[in-house]
C-alpha cells in the first residue's frame, strides 16, 4: 500500500466522519494525548512534533501494518514448513507436484511447475529439519 493510498483511505473516513456530523480535525486536536517526555529524561521536553490528523494516522497505520506483516510473515513460516515437511521433503517428484496443482489450482493460474520444485527445494533447504 503506497503512501498515497493511505492519505486516501484518510480522506475517504474523514468523509464518512463529516457525513455523520463529526469534525475530524477537532476531536483529534482535543482528544490526543500529547506524550511530553518528562524534564528528568529530556531538557527541552517543550520540543514535541505537531502532527497533522493525517500524519498522526499514517504514522499509525504504518505501525500496525508492519507488525502484520512481521507477524504473519513468522506463522506462516512455521505453519508452511510444517504443512509441507511430511508432504514433500522426503520424495520431492515432478508427480506429486503436479498432481498438487491439478488439485489446488486451475489450469489457467498453474505456476510453472519445475520453477515450483526450485522454490520449494531451497525453502527446504533453508528451513531447520523436523
Amino acid at each position: 500500500m503506497t503512501s498515497n493510498s493511505v492519505v486516501m483511505f484518510i480522506d475517504r473516513a474523514e468523509v464518512c466522519a463529516s457525513k455523520v456530523g463529526i469534525d475530524s480535525e477537532n476531536d483529534f486536536i482535543r482528544h490526543r494525548r500529547h506524550r511530553v517526555a518528562l524534564r528528568s529524561i529530556d531538557e527541552m521536553c517543550n520540543l514535541e512534533a505537531d502532527l497533522t490528523l493525517k500524519e498522526f494516522f499514517w504514522k499509525e497505520f504504518q505501525l500496525v501494518l508492519d507488525t502484520l506483516i512481521n507477524m504473519l510473515q513468522s506463522n506462516m513460516k512455521l505453519a508452511c514448513i510444517a504443512f509441507l515437511n511430511p508432504v514433500f521433503r522426503s520424495n520431492l517428484t515432478i508427480n506429486k507436484l503436479n498432481a498438487a496443482l491439478d488439485m489446488f489450482t486451475s489450469k489457467d493460474t498453474q505456476p510453472a511447475v519445475y520453477a515450483l520444485q526450485a522454490e520449494m527445494e531451497m525453502l527446504f533447504d533453508n528451513s531447520p529439519e523436523s
